[in-house]
C-alpha cells in the first residue's frame, strides 16, 4: 500500500513539474538582442538636441524633428548633421511648434500646430507650399502621406482621422467612434502592402485598413501579453473594468514589421519607463500577425520617439536628451 501511494505521489509530482515547465516555456517571449552603437546629445554644428518629436529613416539618412529648436535635422549614418530644414518664426518655411512630419512624392511635409499649417519642402530644404490646417488643431499623434493626401489624427479627434488634399488643401474627416473609453490613437502606413494601421493607445486593438481606406480586419491583442511582457498598469488593480489596457506610446512600420512602443511600470510602481517595443511580423496580405511577436528592450529610460529600419533602431532618450542608435544582433529567449 505504501509503495502504491509513493508511486502515485511520484506520478503526480512528475506531472505537475512537467506542466509547470511547459507553462513557463510557453510564457517565454523571444527577445531581440540589440547593442548600442552610437549616441549623441550635441550635433557637429555645436548645437544640442532639444525635444525630438519624431524620427524617420530614408535611405542612409536619419530625419529627426526637433520641436524645441524648431527645425528638422538630417543626419548621416554616423549621426553627423547633413542639413537643417526650417527655422523659428511665422513666415513661409518657419515653425513655432513643429510636431510631426512625413515623406510623400519626393517631398517632406511638416505639421506646425502653432502656425496651424502643413508645410512642404524638397529634400534640399527648399520651401515649396503650405496648406492651412483645421482650427483648433494644435498637435498630431499620427501623420503620413498616401493617395495624394496627408492622413493625420489629433488628440482632440479621439477616434477620427482626417485628410488634407496635397493639391488644393481640402480637409475631410472620417470614422467617428462615440465610445467614450477611447483615447489617443496612433497610425502607421506600410508602403510594401499599401495597408495602414490604427492602434488605440489604451485599448489593445489594431485596425487594418486597405488601400481604399476600408477596415478589413480588427485584431484584439491577447490579454496574456500583459503577463508575458511583465506589464500590469496600475489602473488594472484600481479599476476591474480597465483590465484590457496596454499603453501604446508610439508606433512605426517598416516593410515587414509593425512596432509598438509601450509604457511599462516596475512591479512596485516606483518607476515608469517607456522603453519596450513589441515587434509584429506583417503577413504577405499586409496583416500583422500577433502569433509572431517579439520584444525589443532599450535602456531603462523614457523614449519619446523611435524608428526601425532594417537592422537598425534609432530612438530619442528624452530622460538624458540623447539620440541613440542600436544594431539588431540576433534573437534569444527571455
Amino acid at each position: 500500500m505504501r509503495l502504491t501511494q509513493n508511486l502515485i505521489l511520484a506520478v503526480i509530482s512528475f506531472f505537475y513539474l512537467t506542466t509547470t515547465l511547459t507553462s513557463c516555456q510557453n510564457d517565454h517571449v523571444e527577445l531581440i538582442n540589440i547593442t548600442l552603437t552610437k549616441e549623441i546629445n550635441q550635433l557637429s554644428d555645436s548645437t544640442y538636441l532639444g525635444d525630438i518629436a519624431e524620427i524617420k529613416k530614408l535611405g542612409n539618412d536619419i530625419f529627426a524633428l526637433d520641436r524645441k529648436n524648431r527645425r528638422l535635422i538630417v543626419l548621416d549614418h554616423n549621426l553627423q548633421i547633413k542639413n537643417s530644414i526650417g527655422s523659428s518664426g511665422k513666415g513661409p518655411g518657419e515653425f513655432i511648434s513643429p510636431n510631426r512630419f512625413t515623406f510623400y512624392d519626393n517631398n517632406l511635409w511638416i505639421f506646425d500646430g502653432a502656425n496651424l499649417r502643413f508645410s512642404c519642402f524638397d529634400f534640399k530644404g527648399h520651401f515649396q507650399i503650405s496648406h492651412k490646417a483645421d482650427d483648433p488643431l494644435t498637435e498630431l499623434c499620427s501623420f503620413f502621406g498616401k493617395n495624394d493626401k496627408l492622413y493625420y489624427m489629433a488628440p482632440k479627434d479621439l477616434y477620427k482621422y482626417s485628410t488634407c488634399n496635397i493639391t488644393n488643401g481640402a480637409i475631410k474627416s472620417f470614422y467617428q467612434n462615440n465610445d467614450s473609453d477611447v483615447d489617443l490613437v496612433n497610425m502607421a502606413h506600410c508602403d510594401k502592402y499599401e495597408t495602414w494601421f490604427r492602434v488605440n493607445q489604451e485599448l489593445p486593438v489594431i485596425e487594418v485598413f486597405n488601400k481604399g481606406d476600408e477596415i478589413i480586419k480588427k485584431i484584439d491583442l491577447p490579454v496574456t501579453w500583459f503577463n508575458r511582457l511583465n506589464f500590469t498598469p496600475k489602473a488594472v488593480k484600481e479599476s476591474p473594468q480597465n483590465t484590457k489596457r496596454l499603453l501604446i506610446q508610439n508606433i512605426c512600420c517598416d516593410r515587414n514589421h509593425l512596432y509598438l512602443m509601450y509604457i511599462d511600470h516596475s512591479q512596485d510602481y516606483t518607476k515608469t519607463h517607456c522603453n519596450k517595443i513589441i515587434q509584429l511580423k506583417i503577413s504577405d496580405t499586409g496583416i500583422p500577425l500577433i502569433s509572431e511577436y517579439k520584444l525589443i528592450k532599450l535602456l531603462d529610460n523614457w523614449y519619446t520617439s523611435f524608428c526601425v529600419s532594417g537592422n537598425e533602431i534609432t530612438a530619442f532618450n528624452s530622460t538624458n536628451g540623447v539620440l541613440e542608435q542600436y544594431k539588431i544582433i540576433e534573437n534569444e529567449k527571455n
